[in-house]
């Protein structure tokens, strides 16, 4: 009798762990640096207790490295990612749901060998927001894991097929540029850059230098002041160069000076 009322009580401590009161601090990092979490002191107990404990040191050293943002989607699901500090190679996730306390950690070594671990998620029935959430991280650090294994709590590591964990597919420009597919180019800007090699390399180089300026801000408002800076940076670029009478010259000095402006970007 006395231990059927340990494990009940047991039972419901660990519930209470999870219970969504409990875990609303979360929903005050919508949109911040992984880093600002990872300094929180409530941290490192919510990752302890969902993923297992020879797994979550690694990914909170991995959390506390250069951030990438906290998003938080449904007012439930909360994702943040970021790289280990001297080590950007080796790149860590984290997933937690607001309502069930489901939780899964990942692990990203050497580009393409993915870890994933937790405490309450079986290897076959991780939410299809987790994954969701996960290939969109793949997608954004572009990388397209080839072995993944997933880490339990006791026992081996479980072998699971990479083909499920692919990133979207998102086009790949060629070195000789340009940035985006001209087999679906379809504007008078867009045909001339992609009959010229030398605009075709300077629209590649320009889109290089946004991605390292976009990535290198680490919370979501500072990425959507960048976005809409460089729509309408294009937006200008095509009205300022679509009836010049040297269309190749315009853009040439328009992508000199977005260059400059990117590559002295502060937000506002």
């Amino acid at each position: 009798m006395i231990r059927y009322r340990y494990f009940i009580l047991l039972l419901l401590a660990m519930h209470a762990s999870f219970a969504p009161a409990q875990v609303q601090w979360l929903l005050s990092y919508q949109g911040k640096s992984a880093n600002e979490f990872i300094w929180d002191k409530r941290t490192a107990g919510l990752i302890k207790s969902t993923i297992p404990s020879h797994f979550s040191g690694k990914l909170l050293d991995g959390l506390g490295g250069p951030p990438d943002p906290v998003r938080i989607s449904e007012n439930r699901y909360f994702s943040t990612s970021a790289c280990k500090p001297h080590e950007c190679f080796t790149k860590s996730f984290y997933w937690y749901d607001m309502h069930t306390g489901k939780s899964i950690g990942a692990i990203l070594d050497d580009g393409d060998r993915l870890s994933i671990s937790s405490k309450n998620v079986d290897v076959n029935d991780i939410p299809k927001s987790a994954m969701g959430d996960l290939r969109r991280w793949l997608s954004d650090v572009n990388k397209t894991p080839t072995q993944v294994n997933f880490v339990p709590v006791h026992g081996k590591n479980i072998r699971l097929q990479s083909k499920d964990f692919q990133p979207p597919e998102k086009f790949q420009p060629t070195a000789d540029g340009p940035s985006f597919d001209c087999l679906k180019a379809n504007s008078k800007i867009e045909n001339v850059i992609c009959k010229n090699p030398e605009l075709s390399k300077v629209d590649l180089e320009l889109h290089a230098v946004y991605n390292n300026v976009y990535y290198a801000n680490s919370t979501l408002p500072a990425r959507r002041q960048l976005s809409i800076f460089q729509r309408n940076w294009l937006r200008s670029r095509d009205a300022s160069c679509n009836n010049a009478e040297n269309i190749e010259a315009c853009l040439m000095d328009i992508y000199k000076l977005q260059k400059n402006a990117l590559m002295n970007w502060l937000q506002h």
